[in-house]
């Protein structure tokens, strides 16, 4: 029967009824329906707007525009965003303010001068005294506030003031508090040891900043802290025992130095928030709040740093560690909020620079009038040192502090000053090495166009006694240019790994017999595949009859 048939379609119809299916329509009051009409209602609303539309023919159609009407739309476009028309009103009020600037820049640039002046750091003594030589049985850290490091003019004055103090009392640790770098957004490589090419050598470094994600915007970063590891220390440190603030904010950062028995020392860089809030969007106040609020936590910043600080102190205590606290406090040292807490029984920290010089510093920052900086460590931590640098010496808008620790205290043994023989990166029998710096010494010649430059001189004092003066500034340049280019390739020929331990035959064997020994065992328990090649290798290591070994032998 025809009523039971369904309703007959178009091929057009049904082409419309599948898209609808395909894209999701659900008819009237569907998400992709009411999305259709308001776009249809704003396009309606720009053709009753539009004078092309208005201006439309008889039978409803856009004529072509003319070439005025295509210039005025032109004119209108130009003068919108930036580069808009400026009217008569507009610069008449330019010109007054650019006139009573001229007027009163002499007044202005009076008041600058004053407060410039008022400013101006007074050169004032050092506090306490320590030896430039490091002594034996001694263990020097200093403690330095560089007050952002992100851009290359800052950076690079900073990075030699500190080179200095570090050329000139050459400490075994070096604390680094607001290095204001972003490592996550820094360049390929880029690294804490990267900004101070001279403490690169033979040294390891350890960074904490605000690495949420929210906050990788851009280098440049308030906040964070830093740690160079040196000399006689790399023999105790620890890398997988870095520590660094558990809330990711770079607030904190320590790690760990073991000496024989079991002696633990921490050393903790900290830096604290500040009380007073900031409205800079980028500063570590503000870093602080948007955390707290994205993860529903409340009080303010400075709270939060102190139950966080003081809880991980607690607990490093608790297991048995020794602790050394270098660290920023926004605050008085002794008769602060924080700084009362450090001495509690549960924690029993004592600020060391007051305890060893019987006053504290009258000043740390360069604008402030109470010491906001300071040095704790436990009553088992012995201080033989301390002194803090005048403003002129340190890096930065604090003064540095350098104190000196026993290294018994500190790594439980009286550790003697190392004395490492230089190892050369080229040498003849190493091939490899050769190769590479005849590569690069020719990549650097042609670079600098050596051969031109030399046959350029040599035609120029051809017959020619004494040489003229320019001649000879060249040729000296040239001659210098040349040294550099060796030393460069030297440098780059080849990397020089250094193993954990001293280099020692003897040595060495026995720590391969124990970890042999170790794998040994878990062959006796069925948990290596092919036993045949390990007790081969136990052969070679000088061990008789690997596979009679028992688990109460080994």
């Amino acid at each position: 029967m025809q009523g039971c048939n369904p309703p007959s379609t178009t091929g057009g119809e049904a082409a419309r009824t599948k898209s609808k299916r395909n894209s999701g329509y659900s008819g009237v009051g569907s998400p992709r329906l009411s999305r259709c009409r308001k776009s249809g209602r704003r396009a309606a609303k720009f053709r009753r707007e539009s004078e092309l539309w208005a201006a439309r023919g008889k039978h409803k159609t856009i004529h072509k525009p003319s070439h005025d009407q295509i210039a005025d739309l032109m004119r209108r476009r130009r003068s919108r965003g930036k580069n808009r028309w400026v009217s008569d009103d507009e610069i008449e009020k330019w010109v007054e303010e650019e006139q009573w600037v001229l007027e009163n820049s002499l007044d202005m640039m009076n008041e600058q001068i004053d407060v410039i002046t008022n400013n101006e750091l007074v050169t004032v003594p050092s506090h306490g005294s320590i030896p430039e030589v490091v002594e034996d049985g001694v263990v020097r850290m200093v403690s330095v506030q560089v007050n952002s490091m992100s851009t290359a003019r800052v950076r690079n004055r900073k990075a030699a003031e500190l080179q200095e103090v570090v050329r000139r009392y050459n400490p075994h640790l070096i604390g680094i508090g607001e290095v204001g770098i972003n490592w996550n957004c820094a360049k390929n490589g880029q690294r804490l040891l990267t900004l101070f090419p001279e403490l690169e050598k033979d040294s390891q470094s350890a960074t904490a900043h605000n690495s949420h994600l929210s906050e990788r915007i851009g280098v440049h970063q308030m906040g964070g802290v830093g740690q160079i590891i040196r000399g006689e220390l790399l023999g105790f440190h620890k890398r997988k025992s870095l520590s660094k603030d558990f809330r990711n904010l770079g607030r904190w950062v320590s790690t760990v130095f073991s000496g024989c028995q079991g002696h633990t020392t921490r050393v903790i860089q900290a830096y604290r928030v500040r009380s007073v809030r900031s409205r800079e969007m980028g500063s570590m106040e503000q870093q602080h709040i948007r955390y707290m609020q994205k993860n529903g936590l409340h009080g303010n910043p400075t709270d939060m740093f102190d139950s966080d600080l003081l809880n991980q102190l607690q607990v490093w205590r608790a297991n048995g560690e020794r602790l050394i606290l270098m660290m920023d406090a926004n605050e008085h040292v002794l008769t602060g909020k924080l700084c009362r807490r450090l001495s509690d029984a549960s924690i029993g920290l004592r600020e060391v620079t007051k305890d060893r010089l019987g006053s504290l510093c009258p000043n740390t920052h360069a604008s402030g009038s109470i010491p906001i900086d300071g040095v704790w460590a436990t009553p088992d931590v012995e201080v033989v040192n301390v002194k803090w640098l005048s403003f002129d010496e340190s890096p930065g808008d604090h003064r540095a502090c350098l104190v000196d620790f026993t290294s018994r205290s500190v790594v439980g043994t009286d550790g003697k000053r190392i004395v490492r023989p230089a190892c050369r990166r080229l040498t003849s029998s190493n091939q490899q090495s050769v190769d590479n710096y005849l590569r690069e010494m020719e990549r650097q010649w042609d670079i600098h166009r050596m051969d031109q430059r030399l046959a350029a001189i040599e035609l120029a004092s051809a017959g020619v006694t004494p040489l003229p003066p320019e001649t000879a500034a060249a040729a000296e340049k040239l001659d210098r240019q040349a040294s550099e280019i060796q030393r460069h390739c030297e440098k780059h020929c080849r990397k020089i790994y250094r193993s954990e331990i001293p280099c020692s035959p003897e040595v060495s064997l026995w720590d391969k017999r124990g970890k042999m020994f170790t794998r040994m065992l878990s062959a006796l328990a069925g948990r290596v595949k092919n036993p045949g090649v390990l007790y081969k290798k136990a052969r070679k290591l000088g061990i008789q009859s690997p596979r009679r070994w028992t688990e109460e032998q080994i």
